[in-house]
């Protein structure tokens, strides 16, 4: 099995997790509630996965295991104590910002490494992580429709961690930070 696949289905999910918050916004909150945390434990365990093929990279190591427990905990927080709209979409909120929080972290990870990573890819990754912790913040304090921002975010989220794959491809990241 290609070690990348993984990667590429755990951020797939997190995009059509997006597209069906987006589309199907109107749907029984219980079904949405359902297929958004079922989704989310799925992409958990393909995230660590994705972390166990890539024990030999700290960094990468870290950053996948960081996801799937993140997505892991938002799962089972969704499924189990979730009741309510206002409840789902502030777990979502808070997921958006403990990633956005993490992605700006790693970045400045990724800056400290004595690597070839070029500033554009460290650009891009910050810029999406402030894009997500901005629009998190937008979603609870000044949207009318929270649900269309949350999708979007969904989106965003897994289309970085589908571009991730070239980096990995790359070798830019080296396997040991000492």
């Amino acid at each position: 099995m290609n070690k990348f696949i993984p990667i590429y289905i755990y951020g797939i999910i997190i995009i059509l997790q997006g597209i069906f918050i987006f589309l199907f916004q109107q749907l029984d909150f219980q079904f949405i509630k359902w297929v958004l945390g079922v989704s989310s434990v799925l992409a958990a365990l393909l995230a660590l996965i994705a972390a166990f093929y890539r024990r030999e990279k700290q960094v990468q190591l870290a950053y996948h295991e960081l996801h799937s427990l993140m997505l892991l905990i938002y799962g089972i927080v969704l499924l189990y104590f979730c009741n309510s709209f206002d409840r789902l979409i502030f777990t979502t909120i808070l997921l958006f910002l403990f990633y956005a929080i993490s992605e700006i972290v790693f970045c400045n990870w990724l800056f400290n490494l004595p690597s070839k990573l070029g500033f554009k890819v460290l650009f891009i990754r910050l810029s999406i992580g402030l894009i997500t912790g901005m629009g998190a913040v937008w979603a609870l304090a000044l949207a009318k429709q929270p649900m269309l921002i949350l999708g979007t975010l969904f989106m965003l989220v897994g289309v970085n961690i589908v571009m991730y794959i070239p980096i990995v491809k790359g070798n830019y990241l080296p396997t040991s930070t000492q």
